[in-house]
This record gives structure tokens, sequence and C-alpha cells, in this order.
């Protein structure tokens, strides 16, 4: 923006005015912006409009003037914003890079038969639960820009709670032996096998609420437990330790900080005596994303606290969304039977290639990988020479699947995937599934992924758990 003076102002309009003698046209106007002090002694910004017009017969100056202090500041605090979300959209990326390899060989290493069970049991569990923690800290980095905005992604799905449970146990096993609490899972028997709703969601909620539990818990037990309450037709999330707990002013402060986080407002600002309480904001804002009435905190001080929170109970829906119902028939309707084994993952980071090579070929897959776009598209070109994206039975040698890195130097994968559908149009052929695989899992980047043509989108560190979900909806085994 670019600050004029009072002097520069009425010589350069003067000049104007005299160059206007004699014309009876008006010329175009002319913006200045100007800061001054007013009488409090404060900086203000005022936008000065000027325009030579025509009045009796005589060139005049019509001057218009304009406060625009406050606009500009507000249009200032957004530019900050939108810095900080793309500054932390880059960090979150840089850090589930590497993480996503270490989370990778972590888990195989786990299952390694190689390995000793005391060397698992000393080294490579802690090391794994360290990373996952890791892992749910960078979600919630992540989500802090979404949830200013009220762009909380959802990816309902099927799943088995015990599931759930079980993975909870895994991430704080080591850190319930490691202090000595006793970590105690309990539920209901008349809890249905599967439910429809958002496990990762709801795992990050229980991650959060479990993992301030244990910050704030010495000795003694953490209990985590689930009941189904029929008559409101929900599921009921308790989490209970006999830790220090919180006196009636602290009880009163935190409970005002979940209501300002639940509406979305200072979710940066939550302190307590240890630190910044990111987790219990952000677990708050996930459960009313999910259809809670929000977190219910009780507490008394020596005795320990009691989280909860309930979410309405949908009783598995079998027949998948209708978005993804399409571009599953789309993808595999000319070749269910297939016996294919092939598949390519385009991916520039080589770490990456390898995690994800390593699961796939446990399943039985061979796996060719690209370092970048137009590498895929020289090599699906010569399968496509070779008639290999046509299945051929038994013994098919077909790229079944295509996982898709989005940020690739030479060719990215957006691009890349239009050219690919493009080019299997073309062609004629049996569509590839071409999956979305990438660090970046903002609404925007997941949309822009299925609106180029992606079929299905995955984020960044991949388990076998999202590879599983992917093969099994693509008919892939």
């Amino acid at each position: 923006l670019e600050v004029f003076t009072w002097s520069n102002i009425i010589k350069n309009e003067l000049s104007r005015l005299n160059g206007s003698q004699g014309s009876n046209n008006r010329t175009d106007s002319i913006t200045y912006h100007v800061e001054f002090i007013d009488d409090d002694q404060a900086n203000r910004l005022l936008e000065l409009r000027s325009k030579v017009t025509q009045y009796k017969g005589h060139p005049v100056l019509l001057f218009v003037f304009h406060d625009i202090t406050e606009a500009r500041e507000n249009q200032r605090l957004r530019e900050n914003d939108d810095y900080k979300d793309h500054l932390l959209a880059s960090i979150s990326h840089e850090l589930k890079t590497p993480l996503n390899c270490t989370l990778g060989l972590l888990e195989e290493a786990v299952v390694d038969s190689a390995i000793s069970e005391s060397a698992k049991e000393a080294y490579i569990q802690p090391s794994l639960a360290s990373a996952q923690m890791l892992d749910f800290f960078v979600r919630d980095i992540i989500d802090l820009g979404n949830l200013r905005k009220n762009m909380i992604r959802l990816n309902y799905s099927s799943f088995n709670i015990r599931t759930v449970l079980n993975d909870l146990m895994r991430t704080f096993g080591h850190l319930s032996n490691m202090k000595k609490i006793l970590l105690r899972v309990e539920f209901s028997e008349d809890i249905p096998e599967k439910v429809w709703g958002e496990p990762e969601r709801l795992k990050q909620i229980l991650v959060n609420l479990v993992s301030n539990a244990f910050k704030f818990t010495t000795s003694g037990i953490i209990t985590f437990r689930v009941d189904l309450d029929l008559s409101r037709y929900s599921l009921n999330f308790t989490v209970s330790d006999t830790g220090v707990g919180m006196n009636p002013t602290h009880l009163f402060g935190l409970r005002e900080v979940l209501m300002m986080a639940g509406e979305n407002r200072q979710v940066m600002n939550i302190r307590s005596s240890k630190g910044v309480c990111l987790g219990l904001s952000i677990a708050q804002a996930l459960s009313i994303a999910l259809g809670s009435q929000g977190i219910n905190v009780e507490s008394e001080e020596g005795q320990g606290s009691t989280f909860s929170f309930s979410i309405p109970l949908q009783v598995e829906i079998l027949q998948s969304s209708p978005s993804l119902e399409k571009r599953v028939e789309d993808c595999c309707s000319n070749d269910i039977n297939c016996n294919c084994k092939e598949i390519l993952v385009v991916d520039d980071n080589d770490y990456n290639v390898f995690v994800i090579k390593t699961k796939l070929k446990k399943l039985g897959f061979q796996v060719h990988s690209a370092a970048n776009g137009k590498i895929a598209i020289d090599f699906l070109t010569n399968c496509f020479l070779e008639s290999r994206n046509v299945c051929q039975g038994t013994n098919c040698q077909s790229i079944r699947l295509i996982f898709m890195d989005v940020d690739m130097p030479i060719l990215n994968g957006i691009d890349t995937t239009k050219i690919l559908i493009s080019m299997m149009k073309s062609k004629q052929m049996i569509t590839i599934p071409i999956i979305g695989c990438s660090a970046f899992d903002s609404p925007e980047d997941i949309n822009m992924a299925l609106a180029a043509g992606m079929q299905d989108y995955i984020s960044k560190p991949v388990t076998e758990e999202k590879l599983n979900r992917i093969l099994k909806a693509y008919n892939v085994s």
C-alpha cells in the first residue's frame, strides 16, 4: 500500500487541475492513502479519492475522504490468519512425511519374527507408541486452522468399536507400564459388533482424553468405559482417573474453556498448569462435530476427574455412500473376478514408497513405483501397449490400483491423474482406480484430488487398516 504525503498530493492535483484548463472532459479519479495521527494520538489511515470535474464551466477538484483504518487492520488480520494456516499445513506436511516412514517401519518390526520379543518390548513397542502419539499431535495441529473455519473433514464408515478400544490399549500400553498406572477398558456387552461412524475422529477424541488423564495422574487407575444408552440410542464414552483433580475454581475455568472450544472460539488460548491444553479443546470441537452435546467434566481436588460424552448410534449401513459406490462400480464392474496382483505407487519420497511396498508385498502384491507423474505415465503407456491393462484371467499381470502422491516434482499427482483418466478413456481401457495418498488432507486438498478424477483418498501415514479398506472397497485381493 503506497502512502503519500499531503504536499505530494496537492502538487500532483494542482498539476492535473492546470492541465484540464479549457477542457470540458472529466478526468479519471485518483486514489491516495494518507497516514495521520488523530486527536487521541492514534495512527489512522485515510483513503483520499480525487477527481477533476467541471463546475459552472470551470475545472474544480473534488475530494472524497474515507477512514479505512479498521478495514485495513481487518484485512491484515485475515492475511495473517491465511499465512498461519498455510504455515501450519506446510509444517504438518513436512512432519508427516518422515513420520509415515517411522510408523510404517515400526509396525513391521513389531510383527517381524526375526526380532526377539525382549527387543520388541524394550525398544520397538515404546518407539511405536511414541510415534503414534506424535501422529495424533500432528493431526491436532492440522485441525487448528480447520476448526476456526468450521471445515473439519469427517469420513464415515462401518467400524468395530472394540477395535478402536484395542488400538487405544496398544497406544497407551507402554505408558501405562512405565508410569505403573493401571489402564482399564470396560464396555457393555450389548454394544453392536459394528456401527456406522467416524472411527478416526473418535479415536482422536479418546486419545486426547486418555492422554490428558495420564498427564494429571501419578498413581492409581485410569478407566475408559463405553456403554449403550437405548433410551437415547447413543454410545456413552467415559474416561475417569484417580489423579490430582481440580478445585471448584479450576473446574469452572475448564468448563468455560470447553464451552468456548465448542463454539470454535479461543482454541489457541487454552492453558493449564502443565502447558497448553490443545487436546481438550480439539476433542470438544470434534465431539460436537460427531453429534455430541459436548464433553462433560466432573472433578474433585485430590480425588480425580471424569470426562464423558455421548454420540448418536447408527448400526452398520451395509450400502456404501452413493458417490463412493458409483466410483467403485465405474472402476471394478469390468473385472470383478480379476486375480491381478500388481499395484503402482507414485511417490517422490523413497521412504514412503518403501513402507507401502513392504505392506503390500506382505499381502502378496507385486508393487511397481514411479518417482513422479511423468515416469508413471510412461510406465502405464507401456502397459497399455502390452495390453497389460486388460484382464487376462488367472495369470493376469495388469495394474489393479494406483496410489498417487499429490505433491511431486516435474508432474504433480493432480495433473498426472487428469492425463491418465483421459488416456484410459481415449484408449477404451478398463479404468484403473487412482487413490490419492498424501500428507495434505484438508477438505480443499481432498476435493481437488477427487475433482481431478481420483476415486478415493487416504492420508499419510499409510497404515494396514487404511490399505485394507481400499483393497476391500475396490475388490482387489
